[in-house]
């Protein structure tokens, strides 16, 4: 088994989680705010960890779903440049935009976990949870999209950036 067909599957994984986690958070926060509304306006008794709950789930469903955009080839990129290239130099700017990226992810992942652990012991005020879950959301978005772009970046190939009619097998 090759290192790439091991990372397509851990890449494939971790995808499905981000969508699933994602999925899950974005339910409960449409609920979570809908019933904070109404317990405010109609009933005049808000709901008091709905804003500090509100703030773990929009971490966490920013930073996963941040990653799901890495594994679509969706994230942000200079495309006014890629697209003025040729497809060979198209392939060598997008590998070099790739371990930008990548070693921007890795300073992410290591300064995230320090901020993650530092505020480990704090909690928050009206929920029962750790002020670091806030923070981990980051290094664990990270790690994702890290696995996504590594295999982007090992699957690239110049034919990707052919045209349809120029495309040679």
């Amino acid at each position: 088994m090759s290192i790439i067909s091991v990372l397509k599957k851990i890449s494939d994984i971790l995808e499905k989680v981000a969508e699933v986690l994602t999925g899950i958070l974005i339910i409960f926060l449409t609920i979570l705010i809908f019933v904070s509304v109404v317990a405010r306006f109609v009933f005049n008794s808000p709901v008091q960890w709905q804003y500090e709950a509100t703030l773990v789930c929009m971490s966490w469903t920013v930073f996963v779903g941040m990653s799901m955009t890495f594994k679509q080839k969706e994230h942000m990129a200079l495309t006014f440049v890629t697209n003025a290239l040729p497809p060979k130099a198209k392939a060598i700017w997008m590998s070099a935009l790739d371990v930008i990226v990548m070693a921007f992810l890795v300073i992410a992942i290591i300064e995230g976990i320090a901020v993650t652990s530092s505020t480990m012991p704090l909690k928050y005020m009206t929920i029962p949870v750790s002020r670091g879950v806030f923070y981990m959301a980051f290094p664990v978005g990270a790690a994702f999209s890290l696995v996504h772009l590594l295999l982007h970046l090992l699957t690239r190939r110049t034919k990707d950036f052919l045209p349809e009619a120029l495309e040679v097998e």
